[in-house]
């Protein structure tokens, strides 16, 4: 993380179904960010009802990329819904296909893969903040550095390629990575 005077620096995951690290043999829960208090899960399903317009548009971009996937997390979510009564309650806010996004403030993620994805997932990613230039996304498999400034998307298989963010300047940098783990 970048840490700037004035700027957030860190990481919140806003997570609806999932299973904690060590955690794979119990039900699907939600996340201890959403759940850690009366104030935080209300804050939360605000949070999340403000992202719909967000989640709405990335299903759509899903549904003309890949529309056998998007059908197939559609019905996870319907099946979900059906073995995890609570899931109902969130899904009322949050249309996403995703059942998590992380939140990421002046982060430069070093270079890994989404292990806990499954090898198909779609993974979307955008970008916001003030900052102007850098931050490119790089996939060294395939030597391919894009473009990652407030305002771009990029959606790819997480699992199947190690990817990265490069440094930036010019201010704060926001990023949103959306995900379903594979436990799920």
């Amino acid at each position: 993380y970048r840490q700037v005077e004035g700027e957030l620096c860190g990481r919140i995951k806003l997570v609806t179904c999932w299973h904690a690290i060590g955690h794979s043999k119990e039900p699907p829960v939600p996340s201890s960010t959403i759940l850690g208090s009366g104030q935080k899960f209300s804050a939360t399903t605000e949070a999340l009802s403000e992202f719909q317009f967000v989640a709405k548009r990335l299903n759509n971009v899903l549904e003309h990329l890949d529309p056998g996937a998007a059908s197939q997390y559609s019905k996870l979510r319907e099946t979900s819904m059906d073995k995890l009564p609570y899931l109902r309650a969130f899904n009322a806010v949050d249309p996403s296909y995703w059942q998590g996004r992380a939140l990421l403030f002046n982060s430069q993620t070093p270079r890994h893969r989404d292990k806990r994805s499954p090898p198909l997932e779609w993974t979307p990613l955008h970008a916001a903040g003030t900052f102007t230039q850098g931050g490119d996304f790089r996939i060294d498999e395939l030597n391919l550095r894009l473009r990652y400034l407030p305002g771009d998307l990029i959606f790819f298989r997480g699992w199947a390629f190690s990817h990265s963010v490069e440094g930036w300047e010019g201010g704060q940098r926001i990023s949103a990575a959306y995900f379903t783990h594979q436990t799920v």
